[in-house]
């Protein structure tokens, strides 16, 4: 199992931030923009709230990695 963990004071102390997240492949995390994203097994999740919760923006791009150019970001994808 893999889980995101969330720090609010420069890793002083760790919380589990994995609310709506599958909870196996989670390979990447990023920043976009405001929100984070999450690559995993069964799709791209997002945050809109600092990494409280996550929501599925793409079930069909099981994705291993993000590479972001400037603003662009891309998703490294096993299918489509």
């Amino acid at each position: 199992n893999a889980y995101v963990y969330l720090s609010t004071n420069s890793g002083g102390a760790w919380t589990t931030s994995s609310t709506g997240l599958p909870i196996n492949n989670i390979a990447d995390v990023k920043i976009a923009g405001t929100n984070f994203l999450a690559a995993t097994a069964s799709g791209v999740y997002i945050s809109t709230n600092n990494g409280t919760s996550w929501s599925v923006t793409n079930l069909t791009m099981a994705s291993q990695y993000f590479y972001q150019v400037g603003t662009t970001l891309f998703v490294a994808c096993n299918r489509f």
